[in-house]
């Protein structure tokens, strides 16, 4: 594995957990207003769960900041074709422009986990 594909993997694996403390969180804070919740431990996993996603968001931001040093675009070849069910789909693909922060921001994670859950 080569160094661009290995911090595109690095990038996934840390988009995925970001995802899932941002999850925790709301579920973390669901719990806090709860009547009965033990709120100091709540408070301390949640102030724990807010650093880790700190820790991850610093780490992609500085695999992105030296991505685009290395390289101003990567474009799509042999392995993204195969990864595709047909011509038209790549294609399709081909003609999208590249997901940004601003899409990421309106995605309901919550039904995603489910969908993905259900598979």
């Amino acid at each position: 594995m080569n160094n661009d594909e290995y911090r595109r993997q690095l990038t996934v694996k840390l988009n995925a957990l970001i995802a899932v403390l941002e999850i925790a969180l709301i579920k973390i804070e669901k719990s806090m207003s709860l009547p009965d919740s033990d709120g100091i431990r709540l408070e301390k996993i949640h102030a724990n769960l807010k650093n880790t996603k700190a820790i991850c968001e610093r780490a992609k931001n500085t695999l992105e900041k030296d991505n685009k040093q290395l390289t101003k675009t990567i474009p799509s070849g042999a392995r993204e074709y195969i990864e595709m069910s047909s011509a038209d789909e790549y294609r399709k693909f081909q003609n999208l422009p590249p997901i940004n922060a601003k899409d990421i921001a309106t995605v309901d994670l919550m039904d995603l986990c489910d969908k993905l859950q259900a598979d």
